[in-house]
């Protein structure tokens, strides 16, 4: 037998080892690999829910942030709906609806029963743009002309109706985008077929579509 077959035999043992230790620092890798990227992104990119479209309302409930000046009337206007609106009710505000309805897909923990309320009722200081852009402490609530937008991109929370003919704050269609500033937000604006809603929607105005 030739004489270098042992020690080839000790190299391929050392090979077999440093080949063993290369697998498991792989899967290390890959098993940290997905944290550090989810944490990356969180912290680097705008949350896409979009209220139901961009996620400027997906906040409601938060406690891991200071008290906002905008708080209390958003407590207030909670007060206001305390009294749930009634299955007839909401069978109502769709039976009168007629084409003068938008549709939204729900934030995490939003409860249609008490209405909807913006993340920062009240403000005055934030544009539309500014609120597609990502604006987290807007008075603006997002809803869609489209069923299907709500539905198939942000209906993972349910999604509901709105009659509009029952809502009394300010409704601003965006759904044509921003002609006068073309660009990212516009065409997310117009792709959406987003119209806005200032600061709340009653419960009176709103039917659920997909729980």
């Amino acid at each position: 037998m030739p004489r270098h077959r042992p020690e080839l035999h000790h190299r391929l043992r050392l090979s077999g080892r440093a080949l063993t230790l290369l697998a498991l620092l792989i899967a290390t890798l890959l098993s940290l690999a997905p944290t550090s990227v989810a944490a990356t992104l969180a912290a680097t990119t705008p949350s896409l829910h979009r209220d139901g479209l961009h996620a400027h309302n997906a906040g409601m409930g938060r406690t891991d942030r200071a008290p906002s000046p905008h708080d209390e009337t958003r407590t207030a206007l909670l007060r206001r709906s305390s009294r749930h609106a009634s299955p007839r009710v909401s069978a109502l505000a769709a039976e009168d609806a007629g084409s003068n309805v938008v549709y939204r897909g729900l934030a995490e923990g939003e409860n249609p029963a008490e209405g909807l309320t913006a993340r920062a009722p009240g403000a005055s200081d934030v544009s539309p743009i500014s609120h597609v852009a990502g604006k987290g402490a807007s008075p603006w609530i997002s809803t869609t002309k489209s069923l299907e937008v709500a539905t198939t991109k942000y209906g993972k929370y349910g999604v509901v109706g709105i009659n509009l003919s029952r809502v009394s704050n300010e409704v601003l269609d965006i759904s044509g985008g921003f002609p006068e500033t073309p660009g990212m937000f516009s065409n997310w604006a117009a792709a959406d077929q987003e119209v806005l809603i200032r600061d709340y929607v009653p419960p009176e105005a709103i039917w659920s579509i997909q729980p």
